[in-house]
């Protein structure tokens, strides 16, 4: 495997050390860059590109069958999805079209990831407290680290509708 020398250069730091490209392609990624950056090729292999992805919901917990799904903002019996009034709502109608999918549950980073591909962000960070009346309410449940929701969270959802 091909090596390659990472030099580090502050006010007043500097830091070498020969690594492997495997190693130099993580720290790339670890940086959060955005830009890509072209590593040196494996011994004859065609040049690589390594490209770096920020950290957040598409990085971690994300199953690919969730990265998968077909993007629509209907969903038959239920308020298109921009028609609901919170995001609150939005978390409801998200794990009800999963499970219309095939998919049985969803994480806090999955549906950061369903909603940011709808362009309607429910961050990771703040799910708790956009999904607190849904658990007080018991419109959804969580099970073994997943959300699902729950009938009377769906029937919830079926009075939202014009």
């Amino acid at each position: 495997m091909s090596e390659i020398k990472l030099t580090i250069l502050g006010e007043g730091f500097s830091f070498e050390k020969v690594i492997t490209q495997q190693r130099a392609g993580q720290i790339i990624s670890l940086l959060g860059q955005e830009q890509s950056t072209l590593l040196p090729p494996l011994s004859g292999e065609p040049m690589k590109q390594f490209v770096a992805e920020r950290r957040g919901f598409a990085g971690r917990g994300v199953r690919a069958e969730i990265r998968e799904l077909p993007i629509s903002t209907a969903l038959e019996g239920y308020p298109g999805y921009y028609e609901l009034p919170t995001k609150t709502d939005k978390i409801i109608w998200l794990l009800e079209y999963a499970e219309q999918n095939g998919v049985k549950g969803l994480n806090s980073g999955e549906i950061d990831f369903l909603s940011s591909e709808l362009k309607d962000r429910i961050e990771a960070k703040n799910f708790g407290a956009f999904n607190a009346r849904n658990m007080r309410n018991a419109f959804v449940k969580k099970i073994g680290g997943m959300f699902h929701s729950q009938k009377k969270g769906l029937d919830y959802l079926r009075g939202l509708q014009k």
